[in-house]
């Protein structure tokens, strides 16, 4: 068997019983030298290192949901504490995203380490500038503001690991479908196949591809549509109604961590054989972000679907 695709197997094993992350991305590196993408590479070297030293964007799933909490000196000696502040009253959008959202440049191992230290409890708290407390703040709270801290739930945090390899997955179980690994990595067919599934699967990508769209990036064009028609099983089509609960659910969070999970699982749905490796992954991917996001009725019917699709 060709040597590069026994690593791709592997890491395709790590991430689905998973391992150390750091493991992962060390393998994943050596992967990405061979298959000669530079996006790819960046990408992973960026989740290795972390980001931040260069112009390289943040991926939308490294910014996560947070809300502030207040603790207020009143009049007559009274005390408000660990009261949440209402941030959609603030006007300016890139202080309101700034306080709703707490953007993660640490590397994946330093995020890995980081959920394994009880320390940090359920929740990590971050001071929120005195410049945004002053400004932009105080004039909304009766009384004055003594602490402003954000709070980031651990699982966010979690999910960020579990996205990345959700992504990872997607990407080198698309390679392995597509590629014939006897090919020169060199050869420019070969790396439009790489950069398709790059873009398909929105991974370091300006343009998503929609259903029927055809996506352009430099020289690939690429149709992106569901060829035949599916037939689903009776346990298929009861777990896609309770998906569909789930979408209704997530669509009303406006959740963006939320909407691509399901997109995962989603996507697999429109194929003739399910990966229910990849879904289950995705349906643990959302429990993640909901265990900091409330989205009442979101958790009782994610647990429901991981059951059911072991059925499918």
């Amino acid at each position: 068997m060709n040597t590069l695709k026994s690593l791709v197997d592997s890491v395709i094993s790590d991430l689905t019983e998973n391992k150390s992350i750091e493991f992962i991305l060390l393998k994943t590196q050596t992967i990405s030298h061979y298959l000669k993408d530079e996006e790819f590479t960046t990408w992973i070297k960026h989740e290795l290192n972390g980001y931040g030293d260069d112009e390289y964007p943040l991926p939308d799933y490294r910014k996560i949901n947070c809300i502030v909490k207040v603790d207020i000196s009143q009049p007559f000696g009274r005390m408000a504490k660990n009261y949440p502040f209402p941030c959609e009253y603030i006007e300016d959008d890139k202080i309101r995203e700034r306080m709703t959202h707490m953007a993660v440049f640490e590397s994946l191992s330093e995020i890995e380490l980081m959920m394994k230290d009880d320390k940090h409890g359920n929740d990590l708290t971050m001071a929120v500038p005195q410049y945004i407390v002053q400004n932009y703040m105080a004039k909304y709270v009766e009384g004055y503001i003594l602490v402003a801290n954000q709070h980031i739930n651990m699982n966010n945090i979690q999910a960020v690991i579990s996205k990345f390899k959700s992504l990872l997955l997607t990407f080198f179980f698309e390679l392995n479908d597509k590629i014939d690994w006897e090919l020169n990595f060199d050869v420019l067919a070969t790396k439009q196949i790489i950069k398709q599934i790059m873009v398909t699967n929105n991974i370091n990508a300006a343009v998503v591809a929609t259903e029927g769209s055809t996506i352009s990036t430099g020289s690939v064009s690429v149709e992106n549509s569901h060829i035949g028609n599916l037939t689903y099983s009776n346990e298929q089509k009861e777990f896609l109604s309770v998906l569909e609960e789930i979408e209704k659910l997530v669509k009303e969070s406006r959740n963006q961590d939320l909407q691509d999970s399901v997109d995962i699982v989603k996507a697999e749905t429109q194929k003739q054989k399910w990966n229910k490796k990849l879904m289950t992954m995705g349906l643990n991917a959302i429990k993640g972000v909901a265990n900091g996001f409330v989205v009442k009725g979101l958790m009782t019917l994610v647990e429901k679907a991981i059951v059911m699709l072991g059925a499918c």
